[in-house]
């Protein structure tokens, strides 16, 4: 197959868009591929259905021996396991952080299901909000140099389209992407992840250098909301870019190219980043490196005095998120009342700054804006797909 080098065994859990795309595009990259998923009941074929329709699509596209599971036990012996399960956004008003109620118990139980059979597997969870769920890997027993979490590559895919969309109305041809040099989204996928533009380079000019203030933090703006852009526009999350995005880090891992990822950083790789603090802790974050044989390799990145600021509180953060982990799978375990998970749920986006009230005489009806806006603005929302 067109030279490329494959690796023995890649699991995909979800049959989602994001899990459908991501197995789609990365069935080149094995010579096996399992498509696994829950049954719902004693009559869903789901996986059977979706395996039809992508031995239909990729025929003649690849030679990788694809089967679908319904059984945990066929992950065994997976070199990555794609993890693309959950609730994803479906409106314009819902953050990443309003799924993690629901995903985190989801992660929890997969992560255990994978420490039984497939203990060694590189695992790249798509599953938000990734800056968490990480966590719940590593607490699961998963060896830290094994967890990897979508942001980084479709972040920075996001941050390079709008560049080039800037450098096209300004130079009044079509720019590349690949024409674009030195720019990262690291530390976050959310709102506050950081773009690094400041090295960033076109044709040999600095992008700094290039366009003025404005545009850049226009760039950094769009950038950071662009899955609510998408979101919005066509009534559900983004999966087609999430699905290239894992892809590409399946095949630049094992071609050892520089890819950007969520993972754990000791504080020997935070120095080469420009990081010079010290840690308790193993710090999980987005941040560019290549796989070697026996470790990895950090990329040394330029960043400003504010990015590098930027990305410090992201790391100083760390504690609370590690807290915040618990409390959530405290706070969805089994044997709490419906009344219980609710307050649960407003009290944990009260602190994220979103506020969500009941409808006066409207029976289980909820509505929520954001801190800052006009409450008239507030809109309707299904409370309970989130608990």
């Amino acid at each position: 197959m067109d030279g490329i080098d494959r690796i023995k065994k890649i699991s995909v859990i979800g049959i989602g868009g994001g899990g459908t795309y991501a197995a789609c595009f990365s069935a080149r990259l094995a010579e096996k591929m399992v498509i696994y998923n829950r049954r719902r009941s004693d009559d869903d074929e789901r996986v059977d259905g979706l395996l039809r329709d992508m031995c239909d699509a990729l025929s003649c596209a690849t030679d990788c021996n694809i089967t679908g599971s319904n059984f945990s036990e066929d992950l065994a012996g997976s070199d990555v396991i794609v993890i693309a399960i959950g609730l994803g956004r479906e409106y314009a008003f819902e953050t990443r952080d309003m799924l993690f109620f629901k995903n985190a118990a989801l992660i929890k139980s997969t992560m255990n299901d994978i420490k039984k059979v497939s203990p060694a597997a590189r695992v790249i969870i798509a599953t938000n909000p990734v800056d968490y769920m990480g966590i719940i890997a590593k607490n699961a027993g998963l060896p830290e140099q094994n967890i990897f979490c979508l942001g980084g590559e479709l972040d920075t895919a996001r941050l390079t389209r709008y560049i080039c969309d800037a450098l096209t109305e300004k130079t009044g041809r079509f720019v590349n992407p690949c024409e674009i040099n030195d720019i990262y989204v690291v530390g976050s996928h959310g709102p506050n992840m950081i773009p690094v533009l400041s090295n960033g380079k076109f044709e040999g000019k600095y992008l700094k250098d290039i366009f003025n203030a404005a545009t850049i933090e226009a760039i950094k703006k769009n950038t950071k909301s662009e899955g609510a852009t998408i979101t919005r526009k066509k009534g559900k999350s983004a999966v087609i870019g999430p699905g290239a995005a894992i892809a590409a880090m399946i095949e630049k891992g094992i071609n050892g190219r520089e890819f950007l990822a969520h993972t754990y950083l000791n504080n020997k790789e935070l120095k080469q980043l420009g990081i010079d603090l010290t840690f308790d802790q193993n710090i999980f974050m987005g941040i560019p490196f290549k796989l070697k044989p026996g470790g990895r390799e950090v990329t040394p990145i330029i960043m400003s005095d504010e990015e590098k600021s930027d990305l410090i509180k992201f790391i100083d953060a760390q504690n609370d998120r590690n807290q915040e982990v618990e409390i959530i799978l405290s706070k969805t375990q089994e044997g709490l009342s419906t009344t219980e998970k609710i307050n649960n749920f407003i009290s944990f986006l009260s602190q994220k700054g979103v506020i969500i009230k009941p409808i006066v005489g409207e029976d289980g009806g909820h509505e929520i804006y954001r801190e800052g806006e006009d409450p008239q603005s507030a809109v309707s929302m299904n409370i309970w797909k989130y608990i």
